[in-house]
């Protein structure tokens, strides 16, 4: 038995040694066949291949539908770059931006990219994606009053049509989405999924964060709708109070404007009887004056008095009177 553990790890030994071995002696034949020219060559290549990349992106973002008819060009690339813009906007639509972003990420590849790794697997996702996108575009943005170009371009409208006569619109965006995801993830080497989910870890981080935000602030409403409640409360007990003060004040000004009405109700009621009173005493003066002047009144209009006769003995009865005799 442990015998054969040795020979397989003898074996699995000498196979390491003869990938080592054999991808050396590629090397060693690829710098003796003279291909040292090779690393100039793609560095040449990246770098035509970046500029004519960012000469499509500025002038399909520099387009304008007067430089149809001119004179001049807006176009910031001049006249070819107006022409480099209507074929790829009336091949693509707004997906034509794709063409010159797919640029320059084959000129990084070239620069950087490993040479060994085989790329066919991207070129038909590019292709998947290019084709996708603009029957997307088509179907989401659709033809409108004043486009120079449709959204998806030629390839997008009649694409688009054609598969929305055979899935209809739904089961047409349904299939372009489910495509174009797949191109996205295998052609970016499933760098699109890691992007994915480190999107949805950030957001659930951020759901996490606005949830607790979301809990503090509640927690706070809480408190301070709390502290409200409490406040209006204690200026309702404070209202109430100050009502009652009020009204105990209204009813003691009540009580003296009773006692005060008393109180002169009593002192015209005795004003009253003092000047009752003084008028009867006045009426008795003015009656007692009346009858003292009545008196002399009387007293002056009166006859003289007869002088008085002397004073004799009285006549007895039945005698004559003296002035008989």
């Amino acid at each position: 038995m442990a015998e054969r553990k040795a020979r397989a790890e003898k074996t699995v030994l000498s196979r390491q040694e003869i990938a080592t071995r054999r991808k050396a002696l590629t090397e060693k034949k690829r710098k003796a066949g003279g291909d040292d020219e090779g690393p100039h060559r793609r560095a040449l290549l990246g770098l035509f291949l970046l500029a004519g990349s960012v000469l499509s992106l500025i002038s399909v973002a520099t387009f304008d539908v007067k430089d149809r008819k001119g004179p001049g060009f807006e176009n910031a690339v001049g006249p070819i770059g107006h022409l480099i813009a209507e074929s790829l906007r009336g091949l693509l639509g707004v997906w034509a931006y794709l063409l010159p972003l797919s640029g320059f990420y084959a000129a990084m590849v070239i620069f950087v990219g490993n040479r060994e790794r085989r790329r066919w697997p991207q070129l038909v996702c590019f292709v998947l994606l290019t084709l996708s996108g603009a029957v997307l575009a088509q179907l989401f943005i659709g033809n409108q009053p004043g486009q120079a170009h449709p959204p998806g371009g030629f390839i997008g409208a009649s694409l688009g049509g054609v598969m929305v006569g055979l899935f209809s619109t739904v089961g047409t965006v349904i299939l372009v989405t489910a495509v174009c995801a797949a191109a996205l993830i295998v052609g970016t080497q499933y760098t699109f999924i890691k992007l994915c989910a480190l999107a949805w870890t950030g957001a659930c981080a951020l759901g996490r964060r606005v949830q607790e935000s979301a809990l503090v602030w509640w927690a706070h409403q809480k408190e301070s709708w709390q502290e409200r409640r409490e406040r209006l409360a204690q200026e309702r007990e404070e209202e109430a109070a100050f009502f009652a003060e009020l009204e105990s004040e209204e009813a003691e000004l009540d009580e003296a404007e009773r006692l005060v009405a008393e109180a002169e109700a009593a002192e015209a009621e005795a004003m009253a009887e003092a000047a009752v009173r003084l008028a009867r005493q006045e009426e008795k003066e003015r009656a007692a004056t009346a009858k003292k002047a009545a008196r002399e009144k009387k007293a002056l209009e009166a006859p003289p008095a007869r002088p008085a006769l002397p004073a004799g003995p009285r006549p007895a009865p039945g005698a004559d009177p003296v002035w008989a005799s």
